[in-house]
């Protein structure tokens, strides 16, 4: 990142943890509550610690991403003087911690269809009023695309031109304008435009409906007695709120005037096969909507693949679930998620590099998908893919740096990669989450040997002998070690 913005902070940038959210929301705003995970003062940054995730929360998140992020802001508040909008460093660090946050693609979704994305001079009121539930998450969302927007768009160049805008104490519409050579009006009718293009355009999965929404699009369809597609939204909209003999009918009616159409016969094989329990007729619904035109099939292709998995045809279900995957890698919700859906099978199949290869994509997508991480790291190991090993141990650890497992079989990957002090680094964990494991000192003091710390080679000896003193590895290395 200091490499990136060309900036180094003032030294020493000190980071907090914390033990529970209530402990670090007292430390940063002196009440309980903050919905956060981290903050950034400038040059102390608060997070709350990843154990809370590992032991209460149920939920893990990238902890490194968090550091990522709040560091980011410690460069732009410095660089700027701290005169930098809310807007903009959550745009840049949003940005720049790279993280695809594909969980919250129905959101962004459902915000456009709405047309709740807020015009770039009004960004500061996305994260000060909540005029909807979510509309926070939703700004934050908003600031990583729209710098995602300006740099594909108009280069990295003009992201230092904002930066350097702020320092020099201008104001948001001459800061935008001398960036980019364009008013906010034309950024933000072209970012819209980019949005749909390139972000909406790809998300093939329905958003939520109200009962809001179904008056409106009932009076619609009234309206346009003869229009399919308007009568399939409001079949979808019907099943999204579990109004079933409603959205049979709303299918049916759309099917009568297009018999192809996608997301009619979409929701007549959801019926079939979650209400009805008829596989075979959601199987006949969903082949015909993964040939119909007008959209992406993914949907079909993924109940496609639940449906041949249930039926135990795994070479039908895994043709279905790389058609789904192709179409929608960002699929971020476990239940019949196509990466691990593949997995399985494949590991049924005994095909344990492709099972490796859809967990590795897996993990790249999704941040804070520790599984992916585990299964990918294990099948590393096992197939001697050294660089797979270290991506997937590397990306374990920003989750769950407590897993005693998974701390073992990363050093077991770094030192078949050559890297030892990333090795020792992993067995050191071990030895602070169990001091008495005597064989995991054992590997500590061998890969210390290996790099030629002999004082640290012969402590981490001794410490397995005091456990175990009939270890004869351990033996070895203390004497080698402690010889002149």
């Amino acid at each position: 990142l200091t490499r990136k913005l060309g900036f180094e902070p003032k030294r020493p940038v000190i980071v907090e943890y914390f033990p529970t959210p209530d402990d670090f929301s007292a430390r940063t705003v002196g009440l309980p509550g903050l919905g956060a995970l981290g903050c950034c003062f400038g040059e102390t940054i608060t997070a709350v610690s990843p154990k809370t995730a590992a032991d209460k929360l149920n939920q893990p998140f990238n902890w490194a991403k968090v550091v990522e992020h709040e560091f980011a802001h410690t460069i732009t508040l410095q660089m700027t003087d701290y005169r930098i909008s809310r807007w903009a460093t959550e745009g840049f660090s949003t940005y720049l911690e790279g993280d695809s946050q594909s969980q919250w693609d129905v959101l962004l979704l459902d915000a456009v269809r709405r047309g709740r994305i807020l015009p770039v001079l009004r960004l500061e009121e996305g994260f000060q009023r909540q005029d909807f539930p979510g509309r926070i998450q939703l700004t934050y969302l908003q600031v990583q695309l729209f710098m995602e927007y300006l740099d594909s768009t108009f280069g990295w160049e003009a992201l230092a031109k904002i930066l350097k805008g702020y320092r020099d104490g201008k104001e948001d519409a001459e800061i935008l304008r001398e960036a980019t050579g364009k008013p906010p009006e034309e950024l933000d009718a072209g970012f819209m435009d980019w949005l749909r293009r390139a972000k909406v355009s790809a998300i093939p999965i329905w958003p939520p409906y109200t009962e809001a929404d179904i008056v409106e699009l009932e009076k619609a369809a009234a309206a346009g007695q003869e229009d399919a597609a308007m009568r399939a939204e409001l079949a979808v909209a019907f099943w999204r709120t579990r109004r079933i003999a409603a959205a049979r009918a709303a299918a049916d009616a759309a099917l009568r005037l297009d018999p192809k159409n996608m997301n009619a016969l979409t929701v007549k094989g959801m019926i079939a096969r979650h209400s009805d329990s008829d596989a075979r007729a959601a199987e006949r619904a969903f082949l015909a909507a993964a040939e119909a035109p007008g959209g992406s099939p993914f949907i079909a292709w993924q109940q496609l693949g639940a449906i041949y998995r249930d039926a135990g045809d795994i070479r039908k279900a895994v043709e279905a679930f790389e058609n789904a995957r192709k179409l929608y890698p960002r699929y971020s919700f476990r239940e019949d998620n196509p990466h691990h859906e593949l997995h399985a099978l494949y590991m049924k199949m005994g095909d344990k590099a492709r099972a490796l290869e859809a967990m590795m994509e897996c993990l790249r997508i999704h941040l804070s998908d520790f599984d992916a991480c585990k299964k990918a790291l294990g099948l590393a190991l096992e197939l001697g893919r050294t660089a797979e090993a270290a991506e997937a141990a590397w990306a374990g650890n920003s989750i769950n740096p407590f897993d005693r497992e998974f701390h073992a079989m990363a050093g077991k990957a770094y030192e078949a990669a050559g890297e030892l002090a990333a090795a020792a680094r992993e067995y050191s964990a071990i030895a602070a989450l169990d001091e008495n494991d005597a064989a995991n000192w054992t590997r500590l003091a061998r890969v210390f040997a290996a790099l030629g710390k002999k004082t640290e080679a012969a402590a981490a000896a001794e410490r397995a002998l005091r456990i175990d003193a009939t270890d004869v590895k351990a033996k070895a290395i203390l004497k080698e070690a402690s010889a002149r």
